[in-house]
């Protein structure tokens, strides 16, 4: 998709920003939270990959998790052997005639092979995605459903940052009736050990967070220009969940989109630092598209980047894909945004 590189270098400089910033300090041990950011390359096969099969060095993946069960003595984040969820964005690069990225959600083993120097971990789960093709000079979107497994290795570099790591991973995508792909990913991550407890802000009964954003929205097509956005949004967080409400005007793209609706998101929450919380949702999108002058019912899933200015306020970054299914009109929704929290 045009917009890859654009999208992978605010990215990496949003996770560059969370690796560098310290760990809470006086964080009491349990189970703790992993993010990363890889580029990299590979090909796809299968009887449906044709012409030029190779990824052409844009493969991305994004990565965030939390730990599920820790195995060792002191039954901390620090044990050998932890099993973590993560959801996954993935990009599976420009190999000819094909632009296919979505989301996964993996169940991941890890081992520290060598006293904290080594891990190594292996993952799998489903994987939902889009895939761009052009087809007697019209461009579909065809939605997709399958398999992404994933093993990696993390090397520890604190002379770079302390607590990040070097990733280095194989992907693999498995889709039924159409081409599979393998890549190797390179890139940068960190294991947050002791990340900060959920504070008293994000419990059940406590704040309303009001928050609005502006942005670019782009069609997931080619020759489509982009778009200015807002969304309007209303959340609560309970613990290490949440859920929101949101109205989005996803903007004109002046040939097939000019989208506005309401949108419901339950959220996986994740305090990585004392400043940064991760989050990502998932949830119907109710919108009406004036160009065929119809309301109907989509996806729209979310990777959210929290800054916490103090305990009421909040800035943030928050990339959505609004998943159409049936429709070829996806989009991808970047926004800036402030949020502050009412009542409690």
């Amino acid at each position: 998709m045009p917009i890859t590189r654009t999208r992978s270098a605010g990215l990496l400089a949003i996770l560059a920003l969370a690796c560098s910033a310290p760990a809470r300090a006086d964080a009491p041990e349990g189970h703790g939270a992993y993010a990363s950011l890889t580029f990299g390359s590979g090909r796809i096969d299968g009887p449906a990959a044709v012409g030029d099969r190779s990824m052409n060095g844009r493969s991305l993946e994004i990565r965030a998790g939390r730990d599920l069960l820790v195995f060792g003595g002191d039954q901390s984040a620090t044990a050998s052997t932890i099993l973590r969820f993560d959801i996954i964005h993935y990009n599976e690069g420009h190999p000819d005639n094909n632009h296919r990225d979505g989301f996964a959600g993996q169940l991941v083993l890890s081992h520290d092979f060598a006293d904290g120097r080594v891990i190594g971990e292996i993952g799998g789960g489903p994987y939902t995605n889009m895939n761009t093709t052009t087809i007697g000079g019209v461009q579909y979107d065809h939605a997709g459903r399958g398999r992404l497994y994933t093993a990696a290795l993390r090397v520890p570099v604190p002379q770079l940052w302390p607590g990040t790591e070097v990733r280095v991973a194989v992907n693999r995508v498995a889709l039924m009736d159409t081409f599979n792909s393998t890549s190797l990913q390179i890139g940068l991550g960190r294991h947050f050990g002791a990340p900060p407890p959920y504070s008293k802000e994000t419990e059940a009964g406590t704040p309303l967070w009001g928050g609005i954003a502006f942005g670019r929205s782009i069609t997931n097509m080619s020759h489509r220009d982009g778009s200015n956005g807002a969304v309007f949004s209303v959340r609560r967080y309970l613990n290490g969940l949440g859920w929101s409400v949101k109205g989005i005007d996803e903007g004109d793209d002046g040939v097939r989109v000019n989208r506005r609706g309401v949108a419901a998101q339950a959220w996986l929450v994740q305090p990585l630092t004392n400043a940064f919380t991760l989050s990502y949702g998932g949830g119907p999108y109710w919108a009406r598209n004036t160009y065929d002058d119809a309301t109907r019912l989509h996806g729209l899933f979310t990777v959210h980047l929290d800054y916490n200015v103090d305990k009421r306020n909040k800035f943030f970054f928050a990339f959505s894909r609004v998943k159409t299914y049936a429709q070829m009109d996806d989009r991808d929704l970047f926004n800036l945004g402030y949020q502050h929290a009412f009542g409690g």
